[in-house]
């Protein structure tokens, strides 16, 4: 076993987001933690180097500041949709590059100022950059670490920023494409979240001229046991007021709205069941996300909103577990994803699963899911009234992976068998 692993949580920290990402990193490093892992050590970076989280801030990376990230994403829309549509993509593409570079510049004068004990790595050790610090310059780190004798995990959870730049926010695109960019040529090992994107990175390697690291590539599988997660704390009045007693009829639709999650489909979908008079709910549950401000003003002003159709932007981890328990089934129909931790999630509940058949919704579901083409509202609308139609009684089985220990013990397995077949 390595001397220390110490795991990235910057961003999960800095931002308190719940989005996927944020939601395995919060987890492993609980689950790591909570099973007495003493070697594994919770970091950020400073602007500078990777500096260990105090006490505090280990509690606080399992409570996200949910009031601080409302009032930043409001604050953020309201910037963005005081500019003409046709400016909006190019400000938020510099706006993102010029925020970023000003705000770790600063962090950077702060850490070399102040009095933050860096981390001090041994042979045997593992950087694993399991967040998403995409925008800080991390290689002088990365190479602290490689001098001290450490070896280097990078966690790819998807590229489609890279296969699918169009789906991806203005920027985003170019800021992840330089972190692999640099990240790649000083990593050991690359772990992703799925068989799927295992088999993507390593054609990317190979095509980047990283073959040697291709052979570095391995893969393990997220958590499922989020009703431990989300029975904390009370469920709110509008959640209970939408889903309690509708439960035959209700499907829960689970992620940020953007282009990528297509939701823009299921809300078509649900209008055409309407207008055939059949009698679904449905429940969205995700904050606005880029490229969302046509979408969200659908729902807002939708005939049906607040009787069939619910939108909860800023849900708490009790109120999707709520949802889970009180809905039929689960639609998702992303255009591309790395994994699919609502599909399992939904399972585990004994939710049924209508999804779109990409390859890591077909990996990670299998028969477990009825599965529709990408964007088609008349083959989704059909699959959810077939649904429908079934005995309410029927249930879906909940995959192979289980919990969020088992999601942290195969990262730590895999980073000790990498360890032994590295010289």
């Amino acid at each position: 076993m390595p001397r220390r692993i110490y795991i990235d949580c910057t961003e999960t920290g800095r931002v308190g987001a719940l989005t996927g990402i944020q939601r395995t990193v919060r987890s492993i490093v609980r689950a790591a933690l909570a099973d007495g892992e003493e070697d594994v050590v919770p970091v950020r970076f400073d602007g500078d180097r990777f500096v260990p989280l105090d006490a505090k801030s280990r509690a606080a990376l399992t409570k996200p500041d949910a009031p601080r990230r409302a009032f930043r994403e409001r604050t953020r829309r309201l910037a963005v949709s005081s500019l003409a549509p046709a400016m909006r993509g190019e400000w938020l593409a510099r706006g993102r590059d010029v925020a970023s570079r000003s705000y770790w510049t600063m962090r950077r004068l702060r850490a070399m100022a102040g009095h933050a004990a860096p981390v001090r790595y041994a042979p045997g050790d593992w950087l694993v950059l399991l967040d998403s610090t995409w925008t800080p310059d991390v290689r002088r780190e990365i190479a602290r670490a490689r001098t001290a004798g450490a070896r280097v995990c990078a966690v790819i959870y998807d590229l489609i920023k890279v296969r699918r730049p169009d789906l991806a926010s203005p920027g985003a695109a170019r800021i992840y494409v330089r972190w692999l960019e640099r990240v790649m040529p000083l990593s050991d090992v690359v772990a992703t979240i799925s068989r799927a994107v295992a088999d993507d990175v390593r054609d990317y390697l190979h095509a980047s001229g990283h073959a040697t690291l291709a052979g570095n590539v391995r893969h393990f599988a997220l958590g499922a046991d989020f009703e431990a997660q989300g029975d904390a704390g009370d469920v709110s009045p509008e959640v209970s007021s939408a889903v309690d007693g509708h439960r035959d009829r209700t499907f829960v639709a689970v992620g940020s709205l953007e282009p990528r999650k297509d939701q823009a489909t299921i809300v078509s979908a649900f209008e055409r069941l309407w207008a055939e008079g059949v009698d679904a709910r449905l429940v969205l549950v995700g904050r606005p996300g880029w490229g969302s401000d046509r979408l969200a003003r659908t729902i807002a002003t939708h005939v049906e909103r607040g009787r069939r159709l619910f939108w909860f932007a800023q849900a708490s981890d009790a109120d999707l577990a709520h949802c889970y328990r009180n809905a039929r089934a689960l639609v998702n129909v992303s255009l591309a994803e790395g994994y699919g931790l609502p599909l399992v999630e939904a399972m585990r509940h004994g939710l049924r699963v209508i999804a779109s058949d990409i390859p890591a919704f077909c990996e990670v579901a299998g028969a477990g899911a009825v599965f529709v083409p990408t964007a088609d509202a008349a083959k989704l609308a059909e699959a959810i009234a077939s649904m429908l139609r079934a005995p309410a009684e029927t249930t879906a089985s909940a995959p192979a992976t289980a919990t969020w220990n088992d999601s942290a013990q195969a990262l730590l397995a895999l980073l000790r068998d990498a360890g032994q077949g590295l010289p």
